[in-house]
């Protein structure tokens, strides 16, 4: 059996803002995608995308989103829970890996949104990007970040 598919919607980006939510969805479910990943919503689009997902049968396996920490945290949590999504995923920025102190720090930010969002029973990711895997310090950052996130941290590769 082939697994199920779920679209990234910022591969749409363009379509969205020129289209809206609700008939991009709409291609999305005809095209036969089992879901979809969501991005750049509030709690307030969520509620609207969740009920469009689940009138057209999309699942929502995964929502990406800034990091659950500091003054983020909140919005993300509510965004979340409002689409009922079991995961979160999130990235980098180049100079979250700049250095090694960079990449504690943005490190330390991702353990705190697994703390923040497994609260809920939300699981967080890493959605990667090629500067994770260029050397820095004789080291490459993306095994800095599987040697040092804790199990429960995954990886969308």
């Amino acid at each position: 059996m082939t697994a199920p598919i779920a679209l990234q919607l910022y591969t749409l980006r363009n379509a969205l803002r020129d289209e809206g939510l609700e008939p991009i969805l709409e291609r999305v479910a005809r095209m036969g995608y089992a879901g979809v990943e969501p991005f750049g919503l509030d709690p307030d689009s969520a509620k609207r995308a969740g009920v469009a997902c689940e009138s057209l049968g999309l699942l929502i396996p995964s929502l990406h989103a800034p990091l659950a920490s500091g003054p983020e945290s909140q919005a993300v949590i509510e965004t979340a829970l409002a689409l009922g999504t079991p995961r979160v995923v999130s990235s980098s920025r180049p100079d979250d890996v700049a250095n090694e102190g960079a990449l504690s720090r943005f490190l330390d930010k991702v353990d705190e949104a697994s703390a923040a969002l497994g609260e809920h029973g939300i699981a967080v990711g890493l959605h990667n990007h090629w500067w994770e895997f260029e050397p820095v310090e004789g080291r490459v950052p993306f095994d800095g970040m599987r040697e040092r996130l804790p199990a429960d941290v995954f990886f969308e590769v």
